[in-house]
């Protein structure tokens, strides 16, 4: 996890501001409007990794937003980051960017006939409803607790190799195994490569700088 925050400028004075007071930081579910570049400012002392789940998006490097180009086709949003520390002291040798995948590009393709999940109860309830309801209806987006597999329904795929699903609980990147084999070959750094399909413990803590195949 990043020890930073996202910033228009660096203010020596206030170095790492609250996000929020921004045209991009409105409530969940309204429009994001993101300038073309920001500031990552960090209290950590060093940056070598090519993909991070962070806040609502993603800090990737140069070579895994090249990736991400070629094996997708969703729309999302790419801000240029200058990385620093607190003190306004660079700490990367690599390009970041934001990356921003609005909701509407999540894609529905989980395969919950094949998929193990336990539901979320206390969240059916607190919505006045029922798991048989739940159930019946298939409506189970929104209302899983966690994960024991996920299976993928790759003719929902939309063609990509690379995305984010629709769901709750898992915010980490979806991979195929074509966008792995490439990831593996262009000396990806610092990532966790999750099998879906066996991936209970994975899918029980929801915290991971992992990316899922």
């Amino acid at each position: 996890m990043l020890n930073a925050v996202l910033a228009e400028n660096f203010d020596p004075k206030n170095p790492m501001p609250p996000m929020k007071g921004y045209s991009w930081t409105p409530s969940p579910g309204y429009a994001k409007k993101f300038p073309k570049e920001l500031y990552l400012i960090s209290k950590d002392r060093l940056y070598k990794f090519d993909y991070m789940p962070f806040w609502i998006g993603y800090v990737i490097s140069s070579d895994f937003f090249e990736l991400i180009a070629q094996y997708s086709n969703f729309e999302y949003t790419i801000v240029k980051l200058h990385t620093i520390n607190w003190k306004e002291k660079v700490i990367t040798d690599k390009k970041y960017f934001f990356l921003y995948i609005p909701y509407k590009n999540w894609l529905n393709a989980i395969d919950f006939e094949k998929s193990k999940f336990i539901l979320d109860d206390d969240l059916i309830k607190m919505k006045g409803l029922s798991a048989e309801k739940i159930l019946s209806k298939k409506d189970f987006v929104s209302n899983i607790k966690t994960y024991d597999s996920i299976y993928i329904n790759e003719s929902k795929c939309n063609n990509n190799q690379i995305f984010k699903i629709n769901d709750n609980i898992i915010h980490d990147l979806i991979c195929s195994d074509s966008f792995l084999k490439k990831m593996m070959e262009s000396n990806i750094y610092g990532i966790n490569v999750i099998d879906t399909e066996f991936s209970y413990k994975y899918f029980s803590k929801f915290e991971t700088n992992g990316i899922a195949e």
